[in-house]
């Protein structure tokens, strides 16, 4: 009944992935890697955004830099339980299995934001809280801290 978007490489954490079952089906499309320029054309079209890693070894550790880019869309954010998104929890949807995954994206979809943990609003805020310039002006702030201990400039 839907139809699932997936953009981006396949493979990268997990070179044995095989998504033939997946390329079988008429309403999941594999775009592959498109140009940072083109996204927000695809996400306009969303209703739901999702970061739908497996969980494994290599994303134990794994941080995707598309979650605040899509927080940052306003777009309600369903996650895999990804450790480096633990305190996001609270924030966005979480699915731990196939199941969830299903009924958190038929919630959205049938429901809008009255399924989402957050506003569209909080979503935009909770992005900007995290920016790149944001984020380096709190690195500079502790190294310049440390700096300033050690007397040095």
């Amino acid at each position: 009944d839907y139809q699932i978007v997936l953009i981006g490489p396949v493979g990268m954490s997990d070179p044995d992935t095989n998504v033939k079952a997946l390329e079988a089906q008429q309403n999941i499309h594999l775009l592959g890697v498109r140009s940072y320029q083109s996204l927000p054309q695809y996400i306009k079209g969303f209703d739901v955004a999702v970061i739908p890693y497996r969980l494994n070894t290599y994303t134990e550790s794994v941080f995707p830099i598309k979650f605040f880019e899509f927080l940052a869309t306003g777009k309600p954010v369903l996650v895999s339980p990804l450790p480096s998104l633990e305190e996001f929890y609270d924030e966005v949807l979480v699915a731990h299995d196939a199941e969830e995954f299903i009924a958190r994206c038929e919630g959205v979809i049938e429901h809008g934001e009255a399924t989402s943990i957050t506003s569209q609003s909080r979503r935009i805020e909770l992005a900007a809280e995290n920016s790149w310039p944001r984020r380096i002006g709190e690195l500079m702030g502790h190294i310049e801290r440390k700096l300033d201990e050690r007397g040095l400039e």
